[in-house]
């Protein structure tokens, strides 16, 4: 298992450096299109800060947490995009081409070298935007960052990858039984896209399963919360959490695999 591990790691890392060798040909495209998704992925907050000055607003929270929230949001949307980006493109496209086939040939599960080959450079203007507003709602609410706080950050961070790679296995295994879906794509953002909302705006039953079933909270609501101070011990428990429904998320990839016809199936 550890060498397992070790072995995806160096994949991974060797990905991200043809990723980006790949990106760096041509540089004008590539400053262009982070200017792009940069300014794309800033109309997140100001629609909400719309939203919010506009209405009601949400519930046990003003206008500067929602910013701060925002900023969460924005970080965690670049975060998964930069390391697992072309994970879902790569399953659908090797289905329907039949070449999943070769995966299964290689000395690691073909899971990990799926999510090994993931990084692009694409998530990276979001997380830019996220680190931004996050920074400056930080300063603007002159909010203390202690050790604790770092700490427990980078424990949800990490929960959250494992959070997304079981996602992620659970679509690669809907990949297998549909092969040919135009509006999968969609529909797994729809379904994520709950995370970007508060949890006080769900029904308690909602609540309560984003937080132990399947731990959206983990991304963005839970770091800002830590970020202001307010958060329990509760983040600490999505550690083991994240670990568990990563976990179930694989025994369901693996006796998904037994059904994979290949090209000629």
């Amino acid at each position: 298992m550890y060498l397992t591990i070790v072995g995806l790691f160096r994949l991974f890392v060797l990905n991200c450096k043809i990723s980006i060798s790949k990106s760096m040909q041509y540089r004008m495209d590539f400053v262009i299109s982070l200017f792009i998704s940069l300014a794309m992925t800033s109309i997140g907050p100001i629609v909400q800060l719309l939203v919010f000055t506009q209405s009601n607003g949400f519930p046990g929270w003003n206008i500067d947490q929602i910013i701060l929230f925002q900023g969460n949001v924005l970080i965690w949307l670049g975060l998964r995009g930069t390391v697992f980006g072309e994970v879902r493109m790569q399953m659908m496209d090797m289905i329907r081409k039949g070449t999943f086939d070769r995966l299964l040939m290689k000395p690691y599960p073909p899971i990990g070298v799926l999510l090994a080959s993931g990084f692009s450079l694409s998530g990276l203007g979001p997380f830019i935007s996220g680190m931004i507003v996050t920074l400056y709602a930080v300063v603007h609410m002159k909010l203390q960052i202690t050790a604790h706080i770092v700490g427990a950050m980078l424990v949800m961070i990490i929960s959250g990858l494992l959070v997304y790679m079981g996602l992620l296995a659970l679509f690669c295994c809907l990949v297998i039984f549909v092969v040919h879906m135009e509006k999968m794509d969609e529909m797994f953002d729809n379904i994520i896209h709950v995370a970007d909302y508060p949890l006080e705006l769900f029904p308690k039953l909602l609540k309560y399963s984003f937080i132990f079933i399947i731990p959206f909270a983990v991304w963005a609501y839970y770091p800002a919360k830590t970020l202001m101070g307010e958060a329990s011990s509760i983040v600490y428990l999505f550690f083991p959490l994240s670990i568990v429904f990563f976990m179930v998320c694989i025994k369901v990839w693996n006796r998904s695999l037994k059904y994979y016809a290949s090209s000629g199936g």
